[in-house]
């Protein structure tokens, strides 16, 4: 079984949002990896959030204390990894380009292709992130079917960018030169705290804490991208197709 359902973290539910992040992301798989079991599933592999892998990797960011999302997945790592009577392991994937061939279909990325194309001057965060292609995911998830190990947590990386590097990659598949100028944390912060703010007197709570999350959206969250491939032996779709799709999933009116 491929298990890649769930609630993502850009969802603001009303307050409290764990009970929400809970229900959809621990309570849902749980009852549906136990009706695998009871029709004899053997395998599961989950696809679950880098936001997990950081979580144990920086302990000292808190980020399942602090984050409504965030726990959700490491509790959803839980119920997948112990399992008994089933051999579960979790994919932890960064954030995925490429595209579906649906016309019509916009993919997660349209409002951040829509503000690199408003100007050739753009201010954005400092920090960086793993990438990877919806391909290389794909190839992944097969891999870990066949190879993986159950009980294991498999942090996905393909290619660590700067925010910086990243929106030039994105530009340029349209041929456009771009200035990208980074803005200290303290300002990314005072904006995300306004942000918290406006979901407080509506009585909404982000699955990420805006009172928390420009430490970790300004930092380098990268992945040695030979962690997983050693272990699952698996091939990498190209990362540049996955840039010119998603742009080009963003041209449909």
């Amino acid at each position: 079984m491929v298990y890649a359902a769930g609630l993502d973290d850009r969802f603001t539910p009303r307050e409290p949002a764990y009970a929400v992040f809970h229900h959809h992301n621990v309570e849902v798989p749980g009852r549906i990896l136990a009706l695998g079991k009871k029709v004899g599933v053997k395998r599961v592999v989950v696809l679950g959030s880098y936001f997990a892998y950081f979580d144990r990797l920086w302990p000292e960011m808190k980020l399942k204390e602090r984050h409504p999302y965030i726990r959700s997945r490491v509790e959803q790592e839980q119920l997948v990894t112990e399992m008994e009577g089933m051999e579960g392991m979790v994919l932890e994937l960064p954030y995925i380009f490429g595209s579906l061939p649906i016309p019509g279909w916009k993919p997660l990325w349209n409002p951040l292709i829509k503000y690199i194309r408003s100007s050739r001057v753009l201010p954005y965060m400092k920090g960086g992130s793993a990438c990877v292609s919806a391909a290389t995911v794909g190839k992944a998830i097969t891999a870990a079917m066949e190879r993986g190990m159950g009980g294991v947590c498999y942090p996905i990386g393909q290619i660590n960018l700067s925010w910086v590097d990243l929106l030039n990659n994105l530009a340029l598949v349209e041929e456009r030169r771009i200035r990208v100028i980074s803005l200290p944390r303290e300002i990314i912060h005072l904006g995300m705290l306004a942000v918290f703010l406006s979901h407080k007197l509506q009585g909404r709570e982000s699955g990420l804490n805006l009172r928390y999350f420009s430490s970790l959206q300004t930092s380098n969250t990268f992945i040695d991208p030979m962690i997983s491939k050693r272990a699952l032996l698996y091939e990498e779709g190209a990362i540049v197709d996955a840039f010119r799709q998603t742009v080009q999933a963003c041209n449909f009116k």
